[in-house]
């Protein structure tokens, strides 16, 4: 509500094409104690603003700084998922080739279980008992 007077006690203090000077000025006596009072504030929010981030950077170095940390940080982290990833990748390849080996041992086991003959046919061999 506030902010929709001081709008409209500004455009009423810029509108002096159609005023007298004595509208003028009796407007701009009316508008000036709270354009005052709200350039103050202003003053008083922007100093609050700048101790803030003084307090948090209290030099150009600190907050230099403060930014070389991030991105020291930030090439860490990159460093280690772009590992993950590597070590991923390894694991999925260990476990595929250990399938294909198990496979493969599998499939031998099964031949020296089996005799071909001369005419291609497999009997089985008999495992003697330990």
């Amino acid at each position: 509500m506030s902010e929709k007077r001081d709008l409209q006690a500004d455009r009423q203090f810029v509108r002096i094409e159609n005023s007298t000077e004595e509208q003028y000025l009796d407007r701009a006596l009316e508008a000036w104690p709270h354009a005052i009072d709200r350039a103050i504030a202003a003053e008083k929010e922007a100093e609050e603003w700048k101790r803030e981030a003084l307090q948090l950077y209290p030099t150009p170095d600190a907050y230099d700084a403060a930014c070389a940390a991030l991105e020291k940080h930030r090439q860490r982290a990159d460093a280690a998922e772009k590992e993950r990833d590597e070590l991923r990748k390894r694991v999925e390849k260990l476990q595929s080739d250990k399938s294909a080996l198990i496979d493969q041992i599998d499939e031998e086991n099964n031949r020296q279980r089996f005799k071909m003959d001369a005419n291609g046919n497999l009997t089985l061999i008999e495992e003697e008992p330990a």
